[in-house]
């Protein structure tokens, strides 16, 4: 009767190990919709001090205003500026810490809806952060498929969306 126990077992360990937590295996957390911050609205002037910001990389608030900035950025973009991209409608993808051949692949989906720019530093375990107006999306590892379904579902979702 043992035999019979311990094959069960060892198949059950076998499927689970196959299946169980598989959603662990993505690159990229869940799509996160964040509150407005209540800076939304206001401009900041060049020159003044960044404002604080409800979530980091920033998916509302105050903006400083100016022409629209064309990528791909090879120098990361100023909190202020990045609210200003997403309240234009597009999609911000930033990333750190990346290999030269995974920035060349987010560089590829740069476009009229899309600015990718490296970022100074991003929450801890992300790679890449996808950023909308009041949305954002965090990877651990560069995974296009799930970038190009955030930039489907959330490009043009600005107050300013073109």
């Amino acid at each position: 009767m043992r035999r019979p126990a311990s094959l069960l077992a060892a198949a059950l360990l076998v499927v689970c190990a196959s299946g169980c937590g598989s959603s662990n295996d993505r690159a990229c957390g869940p799509v996160v919709h964040d509150p407005l911050d209540p800076g939304s609205g206001v401009h900041v002037l060049p020159g003044a001090p960044t404002p604080s910001y409800l979530v980091d990389p920033p998916t509302s608030g105050a903006h400083q205003p100016g022409p629209s900035i064309d990528g791909p950025v090879r120098a990361p973009i100023a909190p202020q500026l990045q609210v200003g991209v997403l309240e234009e409608g597009r999609v911000l993808i930033q990333y750190h810490g990346v290999s030269d051949a995974d920035v060349a692949k987010l560089e590829a989906l740069d476009s009229d809806q899309v600015l990718v720019a490296p970022a100074s530093s991003l929450p801890k375990g992300t790679e890449v952060a996808a950023t909308a107006w009041v949305t954002h999306q965090y990877c651990r590892a560069v995974d296009v498929g799930e970038l190009e379904t955030f930039v489907s579902h959330f490009a043009g979702k600005g107050p300013g969306g073109h």
